[in-house]
């Protein structure tokens, strides 16, 4: 449950987050016993470190652990699974007694009079038992006792026992589980946002500097020519200079003695990487940009601002300018070129003649495709200005324009993240066209950012879709509806990574 809620936090990285944990698996406690002597069972230890190892792509700062030998333990393994090294701080506010208790000795015997469940209904009923800490005092010192430990953004995380963090998160009304019924598994806890939010908010109205200092690099191509060759810091002076500072700040290049020198992180922007972003990097700095400083005039007019601002269309605007055309393509390539590794594993186009990715841009899609089957025909239809720039291998390129006519050369069609760039009539024309192209029996596979289908909040990227070409992210729902309106049927539907769906209709 706890990577499952984190998964779920925005902007993780920029946040300080606080996860108090309990202990792995333990052997039983014998009735009537404190049991601090009890250690982890070995699945324990297989258990923290497989956290630690699903925890590894956070920013874990530092490890609060309970003196308690299991908690200890639990952090160790944690921190062997997350492969770094991390702090583990030991402290008796987490255990032996813990901030949830206030007197030790009477507290105990409470605990061994009671049990953990009978202190907790008492808690949650009103009533502080003998020895405890009240709901207020959980609300403050023990708040506070995290806030003190945490001092960069990141997750923290507080090893300690069940009774601490049921009475925490009762307190609190955190609700990442419910204690009443289910308690508080081994390796389960809860998760506090103590984010300094005017500091957060205050950073993140200046974030765009970072972007387009980053941007403005890739248009210079400067980290092509650090990549290139010998280059000396003392090459660039006044501005320039300021510049590199900036790229050095966020960690995309660094100095050799005298040198430039990229980071790994710094290649993702050259030309040559077969992870480049440069061009994804590029596209969101230019018009797109533009339009979303105008989001209010489509929020209040529910028309583009881009129309408003460039006096024609998103799609006219890129056709009339070859260079903004290209600019696009290749930053969707580098998307797609991620986003469709695994189609040919997740579906099985052995089953079919031919397909052809309809709309496909440069290739990412169908190329991935015919990694996966080398003898299956491949094709790439998008237009003609778009085709002849694909650096496909071993695909047929078409050239053409799905509004008016789609070529009856394929048994199944995709038509990836197409539809969501149109209104439902002009969708229902693309649709309709590739319903005219299969045969009988043909297979039409839609991939869409489905609403109802992921984890994710896609209202930005509907925002996005509104200011640049007057359409919004659909669900599931919406787009069977508009595919099925020509006459496809619609068969299943399967996950293609954690944001997009693919639904597969037959002829």
């Amino acid at each position: 449950m706890i990577i499952e809620n984190l998964s779920k936090t925005d902007r993780i990285q920029e946040k300080k987050i606080a996860v108090l944990l309990r202990h792995a698996e333990r052997a039983e406690i014998p009735e009537g016993t404190f049991g601090n002597e009890i250690l982890l069972t070995e699945k324990g230890k297989e258990d923290a470190e497989d956290l630690g190892k699903k925890l590894s792509v956070y920013n874990v700062q530092k490890i609060y652990t309970s003196p308690i030998h299991r908690c200890v333990q639990t952090a160790e393994y944690i921190k062997k699974g997350l492969g770094k090294n991390v702090e583990i701080v030991i402290n008796n506010e987490l255990g032996d007694p813990g901030f949830h208790v206030l007197d030790a000795k009477a507290a105990g015997e409470t605990f061994l009079k009671n049990g953990l469940r009978k202190i907790f209904n008492d808690f949650v009923s009103g009533i502080t038992p003998e020895g405890w800490a009240s709901v207020e005092y959980l609300r403050t010192h023990a708040v506070e006792f995290l806030k003190s430990r945490m001092e960069n953004d990141g997750i923290t995380l507080f090893i300690t026992h069940d009774s601490l963090i049921s009475n925490f998160a009762f307190a609190n009304h955190i609700k990442t589980y419910d204690p009443e019924n289910d308690w508080v598994e081994y390796l389960d806890g809860c998760i506090m946002d103590l984010t300094d939010y005017k500091k957060y908010y205050k950073n993140l109205f200046t974030q765009y500097w970072q972007y387009l200092t980053i941007s403005t690099a890739c248009k210079m191509n400067l980290f092509d020519s650090i990549a290139d060759g010998n280059i000396k810091s003392g090459t660039y002076s006044g501005l320039k200079r300021k510049l590199l500072q900036a790229l050095v700040c966020c960690g995309l290049i660094c100095l050799d003695g005298d040198i430039l020198r990229l980071t790994e992180k710094g290649k993702l922007f050259t030309e040559t990487s077969e992870d480049s972003l440069k061009y994804a990097c590029l596209n969101w700095s230019g018009v797109h940009m533009t339009a979303w400083q105008n989001l209010d005039y489509t929020i209040l007019t529910e028309s583009p601002s881009f129309d408003k601002i460039y006096g024609k269309t998103f799609w006219t605007y890129l056709n009339e300018n070859p260079i903004e055309l290209d600019l696009y393509h290749r930053a969707m390539y580098e998307y797609a070129r991620d986003d469709y590794e695994k189609i040919g594993e997740i579906i099985d186009f052995s089953k079919h003649h031919s397909v052809m990715d309809v709309g496909g841009g440069y290739g990412a899609c169908i190329s991935n495709i015919k990694k996966c089957y080398p003898d299956l025909h491949c094709h790439l239809f998008d237009l003609p200005k778009v085709i002849e720039k694909a650096n496909v291998k071993n695909i047929e390129k078409i050239g053409g324009d799905f509004f008016l006519e789609i070529p009856p050369v394929a048994d199944a069609i995709i038509l990836s993240r197409v539809i969501h760039d149109w209104n439902d009539k002009k969708a229902i024309q693309i649709v309709k066209n590739c319903f005219r192209a299969l045969p009988s029996g043909g297979t039409l596979y839609v991939i869409e950012n489905c609403s109802d289908k992921t984890e994710s909040d896609l209202s930005f990227l509907s925002l996005n879709m509104a200011v640049i070409c007057n359409s919004i992210e659909r669900s599931s729902d919406e787009y069977i509806k508009i595919v099925s309106s020509v006459g496809f049927k619609f068969k299943k539907h399967c996950k293609l990574n954690e944001l997009q769906t693919i639904l597969r209709f037959e002829k």
